[in-house]
């Protein structure tokens, strides 16, 4: 390695982490001066941050009239914070240049320390196939002509017609001699066909052409030009991941339990998203509502019943940091990773043992990592959603981390937008770090 290439992967991000570091100390010390000249603006800061909080607190977790009221609230707060910001121009010109580059500085030297000279394993497929779902993301198949491009690319494409079943096309293929398979679809349908990939030991290829594409964002693909991923089939590399499963069937993001589970089962969540999830929203965060019918026990030994959400992914979500909120900064950790809201009626053993139980507050949330987990309920079955999809699953509901199970295709450059958004995900303290010289 040489001496450029070490400043430029050590010292150059210190040097940014440092100054990152500086404006962020000077962006308090600003405040107060401000303040010291007004003592009314930190009156009026607390108080449009109580009526903004207040009332985006009622927008969303009450009935039309409530709602109402909560809009009209968070309008006079940000009128309160408005008034305080526009108080002192020129402290509010500083404190916004000093942020910008505070974030700025922040995550251009978390992105430079990202730099890895670690080389990736190149693998150009003989017969690769293409599944393409038309319809999937508003019709980003046909819109970005993926079926085309990926056929001048010498890629065998399959389309997939109403009625047919996207695991049969798959085993089709590779009957047939395909030695990848790549799905041009959401979330749901790259989960089925990375299934049929990971139990015939083949490469597996993601085209984001869905809605969200989330696992297309944790690997690192552009989701905004879904077509980018196709340069995979002709000039690829391999990357490993980990895949979980719930009773056996294999999921690449997440299964939700509880209210997500009954907000994506909703008839019209795929239609109309935000709307159904804001008409489920006010019910179940209403104040009678019981929590549902599901229990576990978390990795500590402590027993939990009594949950309004329970999420589980494949690797642990990103909950803080600077960018990033709900991203997984890593697919190969071997861990499943856990979200619970409690509700009223949560109960929690001080020990595994310990027939004692204290209430948990509605709304106590708690993050936990797990290789296995197990979820019972008094219901033979239950709505669970698997990567965004409604599935009905049996009791005990049984969810484990498969360790470097998945072989993935993917672009070369996405391993290091990969990494880079890993880095991001540490936040302050990855810049913290780097200052120090201890990343």
């Amino acid at each position: 390695m040489t001496e450029i290439t070490n400043r430029e992967r050590f010292v150059v991000p210190r040097f940014l982490a440092i100054a990152a570091l500086v404006c962020t100390a000077l962006f308090p010390i600003v405040v107060i001066i401000s303040w010291l000249g007004d003592p009314r603006q930190p009156l009026a800061l607390v108080v449009g941050l109580a009526l903004l909080g207040i009332g985006a607190w009622l927008t969303v977790s009450r009935q039309r009239a409530r709602r109402i009221v909560g809009v009209i609230l968070a309008a006079i707060g940000i009128a309160f914070l408005v008034w305080t910001l526009l108080r002192d121009v020129p402290a509010l010109l500083t404190m916004i240049a000093l942020a910008i580059g505070a974030i700025a500085l922040g995550l251009t030297a978390l992105a430079r320390s990202a730099d890895d000279d670690t080389p990736a394993q190149a693998w150009t497929p003989s017969r690769p196939v293409l599944i393409c779902n038309p319809k999937s993301g508003g019709g980003k198949v046909v819109s970005f002509k993926i079926a085309e491009q990926a056929k001048a690319q010498g890629v065998e494409v399959v389309t997939l017609q109403e009625g047919l079943d996207l695991e049969d096309l798959a085993r089709d293929a590779i009957a047939s001699g395909a030695d990848c398979l790549g799905m041009a679809g959401g979330d749901g349908s790259q989960a089925l066909v990375a299934a049929v990939a990971v139990e015939h030991g083949i490469p597996f290829v993601v085209i984001s052409a869905g809605t969200r594409n989330h696992f297309a964002l944790d690997l690192g693909l552009d989701r905004d030009k879904p077509d980018s991923g196709l340069v995979a089939f002709t000039n690829g590399v391999l990357r490993t991941i980990d895949y979980a499963t719930v009773n056996g069937k294999i999921f690449v993001n997440n299964v939700s339990f509880g209210l997500y589970a009954s907000i994506v089962e909703n008839d019209s969540y795929r239609d109309a998203k935000l709307q159904t999830t804001l008409d489920v929203l006010p019910e179940v965060l209403a104040a009678d509502t019981d929590p549902y019918d599901m229990h576990f026990r978390l990795p500590s030994g402590e027993e939990v019943s009594g949950s309004i959400v329970l999420l589980v992914s494949n690797n642990p979500y990103i909950t803080d940091g600077l960018l990033g909120l709900g991203q997984r900064p890593a697919l190969d950790r071997g861990q499943l990773g856990g979200l619970v809201i409690t509700g009223p009626a949560a109960a929690t053993p001080t020990t595994p043992s310990d027939e004692s139980t204290e209430s948990r507050s509605r709304g106590a949330l708690q993050r936990f990592t797990a290789t296995e987990l197990q979820v019972t309920s008094s219901s033979l079955e239950i709505a669970v959603g698997i990567d965004g999809e409604t599935v009905h699953v049996s009791t005990p509901v049984e969810l484990v981390s498969h360790p470097k199970g998945l072989t993935m295709l993917v672009p070369p450059d996405s391993i290091h937008v990969a990494r880079v958004r890993s880095r991001e995900a540490e936040g302050l303290a990855g810049i913290w770090r780097i200052a120090l010289g201890k990343a």
